[in-house]
C-alpha cells in the first residue's frame, strides 16, 4: 500500500513539473485550430511579432521534407500535402505576425481524402512555430501528415513539441537546419522562398521542389493575390476548409474567394 502512495505522489508530482499554458484562439473549425500559446512563467521569449510574407510562410511549409522512422519504409517525403501548406502558409504568418513574445504559434489540421463522393482517408498535421532570437523560424512537427487509423477520435490534441506518436525524422535543407528528432530551424528569409513550389516529385528517394515562375503566390487555378489583410485571410481559410469538408460547392468556392480577394484592392 505504502509503495502504491508513493507511486501516485510521484505521478501527481511530476503532472505538477509540466508547462502551464495561456492560449488565446485565432481559427477553430472542424478541420483547422490555431492558437497562440504562452507558459504562464513567462519565462520563454520569441522575436514576435514577427513579419512573413503568406506566400514565404507557404513555400516554407512546402520545402519541409521527413523520413518516417517506423518499421522498413525511410522513404523521404513532404511534411505536409502541398494543397495543405497553401491552407496554413498564410494562417501561420498572420499568426506570427499577431503573436508576442511570450507567444508561440500552434496549428492543428486535418486533410481529408474522397473517394467516390465520400471520405475515405484523414490526415493529421500537428506543429508549434515560432521565430526564435537568431531570426530563424524554428517549426516543431508533432503530426506530420500521419494517416489516423479508422476510427480514432478527429479531436487533435494541443501539440507538445517534446511528445508525438508518430515516428518521423526531419530531414535537413539548404535552409533547414534539424533540431532534435522532429523540429528544424530554417532560414525565412532565403531567397529560394520568394516564390511558391508548384508540385513535387520524388527522384531515387529525395524530393524535388519544382518552382514556378518568378512573381508572387498565384493561388491555385486562379491568378488572384493573396489578401494581406489578416481577417480575409483567416476567412480564406475557414472557406478552404469548407470546400474540402464537402459543404459549399466548387462554384460556390470559387465565387465567395474572388469576392473575398478582390475587396483587398476596393
Amino acid at each position: 500500500m505504502l509503495r502504491r502512495s508513493l507511486l501516485v505522489l510521484a505521478w501527481l508530482a511530476a503532472l505538477g513539473c509540466g508547462a502551464s499554458y495561456s492560449r488565446v484562439s485565432l481559427v477553430d473549425t472542424p478541420d483547422l485550430v490555431v492558437m497562440l500559446r504562452s507558459e504562464k512563467s513567462g519565462a520563454t521569449r520569441f522575436a514576435h511579432p514577427a513579419q512573413i510574407e503568406p506566400e514565404r510562410a507557404v513555400a516554407v511549409l512546402a520545402s519541409l521534407d521527413v523520413r518516417e522512422s517506423a518499421g522498413e519504409d525511410n522513404t523521404r517525403r513532404p511534411a505536409l500535402a502541398l494543397e495543405l501548406a497553401r491552407t496554413l502558409g498564410p494562417v501561420l504568418a498572420d499568426a506570427l505576425a499577431r503573436a508576442d513574445d511570450t507567444q508561440e504559434v500552434t496549428i492543428r489540421a486535418l486533410r481529408r481524402e474522397r473517394k467516390l463522393g465520400v471520405f475515405s482517408r484523414n490526415f493529421a498535421t500537428r506543429f508549434v512555430a515560432f521565430v526564435d532570437t537568431e531570426q530563424r523560424l524554428q517549426i516543431h512537427l508533432v503530426d506530420a501528415d500521419r494517416e489516423l487509423p479508422a476510427g480514432e477520435d478527429m479531436q487533435l490534441a494541443d501539440p507538445i513539441a517534446t511528445q508525438s506518436t508518430h515516428a518521423i525524422r526531419s530531414v535537413p535543407t539548404a535552409h533547414a537546419q534539424v533540431l532534435g528528432q522532429r523540429a528544424v530551424a530554417v532560414d525565412y528569409r532565403a531567397s529560394d522562398f520568394v516564390r511558391a513550389p508548384s508540385q513535387r516529385e520524388a527522384s531515387r528517394g529525395r524530393t524535388t521542389i519544382l518552382m514556378e515562375a518568378p512573381g508572387p503566390l498565384a493561388p491555385e487555378k486562379q491568378g488572384l493575390q493573396l489578401p494581406a489583410d489578416p481577417a480575409r485571410l483567416r476567412a480564406l481559410a475557414a472557406l478552404e476548409e469548407a470546400r474540402r469538408a464537402g459543404t459549399i460547392s466548387e462554384a460556390e468556392y470559387q465565387r465567395r474567394r474572388a469576392e473575398l480577394v478582390q475587396a483587398e484592392g476596393s
